[in-house]
This record gives C-alpha cells, structure tokens and sequence, in this order.
C-alpha cells in the first residue's frame, strides 16, 4: 500500500501545477485564483470528510493521514483489520484550498493553516460523538502531528486515540530546516541528516512549511496536563521519515500511561504490516 512522503507531495503538486497551467491557456472560462487566501472551513460537516464502509456501524475510525498531500488519501485504513468499522478520512487545509500549494505561504500562514487542519479535525470527530459513535481517533505521519495539536487544543472526546509515525518532539534543525525548505530524514532512524536535494521553494516551501509548523510544537510540554491515557502510540525504531521517538518521549507517554507499542527495526510504514495492525487493533479492543 501507498504511503505518502514529502517528495511525492512535491512531485504530484508539480505535475497538477501543470496541467492547471495547460487548461488555463486551452480554456478561456477557466477562473484561475492566483494569490494565496486564508482557508475558509466548509459550514456543511460532509465536506471535512469522505467515508468508506456502513454508516449504521457503532464503532468510527476517523482517520488523518500523511503527507501534506495536495488531495485526500482514502486507502491508509482500508486494511482488512479495520472493514468492521465505518471509516471517515478527514480533510485537511490544503485539501480545500488549492491557493495554498499554488503559492509559497509564510511560516505564519502555515501555522494558522495547521490550525484549520486540526479545528476541521475536531469538528468531524465531534460530530460523530455527538451521534452516539464509538470514535477511533487514528493518524499516520503528517497526520500524526495533527492528531496531537487537537489533543493540547481541544478536549479529549475519542474513546481511542491510535497514532502512528509521528514525533512528540522533532528536533529543532528538522523543523526549522523544513520551514527554510530545506529537507532532512532520518537514514538510521535515530540521526537528522540533511537531504541534499537544495532547498524548495514556491508551492513546494508551501508543503514543507505545513509540516514544521506543526513539527515545532513540543507535545511533551503541551500534553503535560492533559489526559492521555487512552493514547495508543505506535513507532518504528528506524523511521526513516520522521524518526523514532526518543527515550524521553517514550518515557513522557509511560509517565502519562499511554500505550506505547515500539516496533524493533520498524520503518515509516511498519504499523501497516499485518502483525502490527492486530496488535494495534487488540489494544483498541481492551
């Protein structure tokens, strides 16, 4: 299964760039908007999300995935561990407004982007609380730094929490190498190193700064008060993508009694392979 890293954002936004370009030359009723505008979020609740599965079901996985991804990605919950569940993929910012890829956004516009992220996050999760739900809130990579700003912003209304390939606290040259579009990975899983590609710019830096915007937030001092006891957090030790967490921030989530489940030589996409989805899904059952 697909997923989703930050040059393949880059080299779809690239393409869709071009053919935007190409209609908009072939096709003169074509309305183009060509300066960035702040997101405005959809009124109507079904237009934060789609949906796959049986509405009627009790049990809702509401789903971020990674990226920043210039469209929505369906597939990551599709596994068969999870088809008893009526699964919901929640839109974010740049999933609606298309200004955002299209331009080079400041560090400051991809804060408040993230923070339309997460408030359209929240919405949908709450929406299926209020109708009586039992709500999986379950992220993966970018969506995994989403998952965590709605925990330090908004009250805690999942019954699990499921997070996946993420980062409590990203080090500072990740992050602030992102926001000056400049990339980095982590080969050994353990080790920053810088990509070597050059630095980003445009529609790109846009992507790249989306992602440190949430990356520099340190979820270890904004969690500290909150209860996190029904956090399930799942991470590869050599996540080449974001990193494993860090014996500190194993021990923040211990302290706090969440679930850690620690994958040994586990990848960006480890939680994926089927023996880590049943253990996944054993502790959502408990």
């Amino acid at each position: 299964m697909k997923r989703i890293h930050i040059k393949y954002y880059l080299l779809v936004l690239f393409i869709g760039t071009l053919v935007t370009s190409c209609n908009s030359d072939d096709d003169a009723t074509t309305t183009t908007i060509t300066g960035y505008q702040q997101t405005v979020i959809p009124t109507a609740i079904q237009d934060l999300y789609q949906a796959k599965g049986t509405a009627t079901k009790d049990t809702v996985i509401v789903y971020a995935h990674g990226g920043p991804t210039p469209s929505l990605d369906t597939q990551d919950a599709e596994e068969s561990q999870f088809q008893n569940y009526y699964r919901v993929y929640v839109k974010q910012a740049q999933h609606i407004n298309q200004t955002i890829g299209s331009n080079e956004i400041t560090f400051d516009q991809a804060i408040a982007e993230d923070n339309i992220s997460t408030e359209m996050y929240y919405e949908v999760l709450k929406h299926f609380k209020d109708e009586g739900k039992v709500v999986i809130a379950m992220s993966h990579s970018f969506g995994s730094f989403i998952l965590p700003n709605v925990l330090a912003t908004k009250p805690n209304i999942a019954d699990k929490v499921v997070i996946m390939a993420g980062r409590l606290d990203m080090p500072a040259i990740v992050w602030e190498g992102f926001r000056d579009g400049n990339l980095y990975g982590f080969p050994d899983g353990v080790t920053p190193t810088a990509d070597g590609d050059g630095t980003v710019s445009g529609g790109e830096l846009s992507a790249t700064r989306l992602q440190a915007g949430l990356g520099k937030n340190r979820f270890t001092e904004l969690l500290a008060t909150k209860d996190i006891t029904n956090v399930i957090y799942v991470f590869g030790t050599r996540d080449e993508a974001v990193g494993s967490l860090t014996a500190a921030e194993e021990q923040f989530l211990t302290t706090k009694n969440a679930t850690v489940l620690k994958i040994d030589n586990g990848d960006h996409s480890s939680m994926f392979q089927p023996d880590a989805l049943d253990a996944i899904l054993g502790e959502i059952r408990q």
